[in-house]
């Protein structure tokens, strides 16, 4: 007796190999496909995600300080453009206002999350009307920028920490240097 193994399952892949064989053509997709794949996902993932860490915020905030649609998309288009214009574009420029525009994104990218979460506290005050959609907007802003301000300086002045240990293994003094911006 002989029998036929099906290396197809019902949905069509192919076991341990993660992708789906063409009844035709048996054979799997090219590296290069997969990995083109993998990153159009990955950028997809990425603009999306732009829709609650930066599309949100300035159009609450512009709805709590009642801007004009105008001066909204004045701040809209900018910022939520920025992180995708300056990883584009600007990537291997070395020109100064390249760098500065690369900083100034990373900057917006670092307050993204600060703002955000900023906001989203001070939704509940404004939703049970304690304070006022201005007053927040203003919140908002004030501690971000100090935060920011704070976390720049920061940056800007780095710290030098020594850690002494001894391990009874070690018969030679042993240097370790960790650079970190976090």
């Amino acid at each position: 007796m002989s029998e036929s193994v099906n290396l197809k399952n019902d949905a069509g892949l192919a076991p341990g190999v993660g992708h789906v064989l063409d009844s035709d053509d048996d054979k799997p997709p090219k590296s290069g496909d997969v990995r083109r794949s993998i990153w159009l996902n990955f950028y997809l993932m990425a603009l999306l995600l732009h829709i609650p860490v930066f599309v949100y915020p300035v159009l609450r905030l512009s709805y709590w300080l009642e801007l004009s649609t105008l001066m909204t998309i004045v701040f809209l288009v900018p910022l939520t453009g920025s992180q995708i214009f300056c990883r584009a574009f600007l990537r291997d420029r070395p020109q100064p206002w390249a760098k500065f525009l690369r900083r100034a994104s990373d900057l917006w990218l670092g307050m993204s999350a600060l703002v955000l979460s900023t906001l989203v506290l001070f939704e509940i005050p404004v939703f049970f009307e304690l304070i006022s959609g201005r007053s927040a907007a203003i919140g908002v802003i004030s501690i971000s920028g100090l935060v920011a301000a704070f976390g720049t300086v920061n940056a800007l002045i780095p710290r030098v920490v020594v850690v002494r240990f001894s391990a009874p293994e070690l018969k030679t003094p042993v240097r370790f240097v960790q650079i970190s911006d976090v």
